[in-house]
């Protein structure tokens, strides 16, 4: 999905900007919560099933038995998310920046990993920020020399480093820059970009998808 200059998405935005009396110079942080919002159409269905799943254990165990057990469930829901803390914090991940990109944080592009952008307050200098079959077809459409030309296009950016982290699926573009990247990189670092959680049944480090940078100058010290 591209966005354009439509009356809808004018409106959408002048919308939230006079609500959240945004003026010229003020920084803004946006908060996504994903699609989770896609579900509310289907909110009475998910109701009514939930409600026949209720009907069928109380049927089962008889009503005593499913409400204990259903206050039970809904009693854990409450603690673990009365005891949940994430690991992975800002302070981290900022360090995580620094380590990768050096103290000063020298110009970059990153496929896939827009917290780099967000962490250092850096604009993205190309309108790709994931790399994946759909992004492919608005190369070939968009783009001269389509994805053919994509790690040419990529290099006369100038970067000192490339971030591409494994989100998106398969991907010609992604696949071109990174066998052009391999022999013209310096330095390759690899991380499995994991953190902790602590929650009330276990503490499990989650596995990420994999962030590989790739240094194309000594600009930026290696630090591991």
């Amino acid at each position: 999905m591209v966005p354009e200059g439509t009356p809808y998405i004018e409106r959408q935005i002048d919308e939230v900007v006079r609500f959240a009396g945004i003026r010229p110079g003020h920084r803004v942080l946006e908060v996504d919560f994903g699609a989770a919002k896609d579900l509310v159409p289907a909110l009475p269905l998910i109701a009514y099933w939930s409600a026949r799943a209720v009907t069928a254990l109380a049927n089962r165990l008889g009503r005593r038995t499913a409400g204990a057990v259903l206050s039970l469930y809904f009693v854990l829901l409450f603690i673990d998310a009365a005891v949940y803390r994430p690991g992975y914090t800002l302070a981290a991940q900022l360090r995580d920046v620094e380590t990768l990109l050096g103290p000063s944080r020298a110009r970059f592009i990153a496929f896939g990993a827009e917290d780099f952008y967000v962490l250092t307050e850096t604009r993205a200098p190309i309108r790709y920020l994931r790399l994946g079959t759909w992004v492919d077809s608005f190369i070939d459409a968009r783009d001269p020399g389509g994805v053919a030309a994509f790690p040419s296009r990529v290099a006369a950016l100038r970067p000192a480093a490339i971030i591409i982290r494994d989100v998106g699926g398969p991907s010609r573009a992604r696949t071109a820059l990174e066998t052009h990247l391999r022999h013209h990189t310096r330095t390759m670092i690899r991380t499995p970009y994991t953190y902790p959680i602590a929650n009330l049944y276990r503490h499990v480090r989650p596995q990420w998808p994999a962030t590989v940078v790739y240094r194309l100058t000594d600009s930026i010290p290696v630090t591991q």
